[in-house]
């Protein structure tokens, strides 16, 4: 299929549990399986553990995963990637985001 990439930047440092990427699909899409498609990079590391997580329709599919000094996250395995129409997805910041960690950008990739 084609490529499809959901691409964002939020700059400076999200507020804690802050729905910080919201996409409503206007056609459907599977988001790639494979956990190294997906990147989710700062400019600024985290001095703590930072986790952000992603959500279709509020049930989980993916995290990523900021470890102390880390510029790039770890992204855990893609579930229930298969996207429809009006699917929601969005990217919330941790409970508790690290001090340091700033300028958050990534890019989910997919296929149409």
């Amino acid at each position: 299929g084609m490529p499809y990439d959901l691409a964002r930047m939020l700059p400076n440092q999200p507020t804690p549990s802050a729905t910080i990427f919201f996409f409503k699909a206007t056609r459907a899409f599977t988001l790639s399986a494979t956990s190294t498609n997906h990147v989710f990079t700062a400019s600024v590391s985290a001095t703590s553990s930072s986790v952000f997580t992603v959500y279709k329709n509020a049930l989980q599919i993916l995290t990523a995963t900021f470890a102390p000094s880390a510029t790039v996250a770890t992204i855990s395995s893609v579930t229930n990637n298969s996207i429809a129409v009006n699917d929601v997805i969005t990217v919330v910041a941790p409970l508790a985001p690290d001090s340091s960690l700033a300028n958050i950008y990534w890019t989910l990739t997919g296929t149409v």
